[in-house]
C-alpha cells in the first residue's frame, strides 16, 4: 500500500486533476522495483491510500506490470516508475 497526496496523482501536463481525469490521463505511480518485490512475492493487489480523503485506490499487480507506462526520473535524482491510469482502479470511501 502506498500513501499519496491527491496532488501526487500524475497528471501528464494538464493543468487541473479534473483536466487530466477527463483527458484519461491521471495516473497513480509506483517503482518498478517495488512492483517486482511484491509480484515476486505473490502479491495480487496494490493500493494507494490518499492521505487527505482516506480513499482507498486498488488494482492488481498484473495491471501494473501489463498496462503501466514507464518513465525513468533515476537521472533526476528519482526511480524508474509505472504509471497506471485512474480508470485501472476502483475506488473506495474507507
Amino acid at each position: 500500500m502506498a500513501y499519496r497526496s491527491r496532488k501526487e496523482i500524475f497528471r501528464n501536463g494538464e493543468s487541473s486533476l479534473l483536466a487530466a481525469i477527463r483527458q484519461g490521463c491521471a495516473c497513480w505511480a509506483l517503482d518498478v522495483e517495488t512492483i517486482r518485490e511484491i509480484d515476486a512475492r505473490g502479491v495480487k493487489h496494490v493500493g494507494v491510500l490518499v492521505k487527505e480523503s482516506q480513499e482507498l485506490y486498488v488494482t492488481t499487480v498484473d495491471r501494473f506490470m501489463d498496462r503501466a507506462l514507464v518513465m525513468n526520473y533515476e537521472s533526476q535524482g528519482g526511480a524508474l516508475q509505472r504509471y497506471l491510469p485512474l480508470k485501472y482502479f476502483k475506488k473506495k470511501a474507507l
